[in-house]
């Protein structure tokens, strides 16, 4: 596998990994729609990525990796005779647990659901409105872009008529 992990730290420097700088077998995704041991109709599961990074030279030394965001493209080696390679962005991310030890720097990122572990009595919500609308709502309240130019997904449009009271 190839990698391009664009990484914005605090303090907006960017640093572009590929699989060079990045310790070898450390990278890992970790996505589930479930806990492990039962199904859960509702559920969304924080997704993990973790990798290592190769600081044995120092070269990272001076940076500060918490709370930084991340792109993260992985790529398949194409047809070797044209050097071409094919990436796949698979997700947008935030470093929650930087750890430096022995010239490594293993970091923990977690995908943009994190940013919805929180309560939502403070969103505004008119209804009636339809599942787009409140899922709008709550991904600007939560400072999540909505993927794509187009947000339609199956039964978008179903239209709610109050806010659940039970919740």
């Amino acid at each position: 596998y190839l990698f391009n992990i664009v990484l914005t730290l605090a303090d907006n420097t960017q640093l572009t990994l590929t699989q060079d700088e990045i310790w070898q077998d450390s990278f890992c995704i970790d996505t589930a729609s479930s806990s492990t041991s039962s199904f859960d109709i509702g559920c969304a599961i924080i997704g993990k990525c973790s990798f290592t990074i190769n600081n044995i030279e120092g070269d990272y030394d001076g940076y500060d990796f918490f709370n930084a965001t991340a792109v993260v493209w992985v790529g398949l080696e194409g047809d070797v005779t044209s050097n071409t390679q094919n990436y796949y962005r698979m997700g947008f991310y935030t470093v929650d647990e930087p750890q430096k030890a022995n010239g490594l720097i293993s970091l923990t990122l977690l995908d943009n659901m994190w940013k919805f572990d929180r309560p939502f009595e403070n969103v505004t919500i008119n209804y009636p409105a339809t599942a787009l609308s409140i899922v709008q709502a709550l991904c600007s309240y939560c400072g999540v872009q909505l993927a794509g130019t187009s947000a339609n997904f199956h039964g978008y449009n179903f239209s709610i008529a109050a806010a659940p009271q039970d919740v």
